[in-house]
């Protein structure tokens, strides 16, 4: 199974400005399918993360987590670019932003402490 930082492949489509069906039609990968890539309910064939890293000229490694070291790491970047995304709204912010903001956070907290603690089912 690969395992990919989930956060940073949404991360790259968002500043490449494409929605997700407009980046599956680009890759060739069905969009529901590249969805649940993105959302990380399904991971990644080797042909499709080779299509991700071509088009954004990335390598494997940068788009991988390899181990809970290299987690914390991914980790703390996203919620570094979250937060700079945050403060970067300062003069637009309210109520409503805040609390999507705080979800956005929560969710990324919680996907990571999945990944670094998985579950024994």
């Amino acid at each position: 199974m690969i395992t990919i930082d989930y956060y940073k492949l949404k991360n790259l489509r968002l500043q490449a400005k494409l929605s997700q069906n407009k980046l599956a039609d680009l890759l060739s990968i069905d969009q529901g399918r590249y969805s649940k890539i993105e959302n990380g309910k399904i991971s990644p064939s080797n042909v499709e993360l080779n299509k991700f890293v071509g088009f954004y000229k990335i390598s494997k490694e940068d788009l991988m987590m390899e181990n809970t070291s290299n987690s914390h790491n991914v980790l703390s970047n996203n919620v570094n670019f979250f937060l700079g995304s945050f403060i970067n709204m300062s003069d637009k912010i309210d109520n409503a932003t805040i609390k999507e903001f705080l979800s956005k956070l929560n969710d990324l907290l919680k996907f990571y402490v999945e990944k670094m603690n998985p579950k024994n089912n």
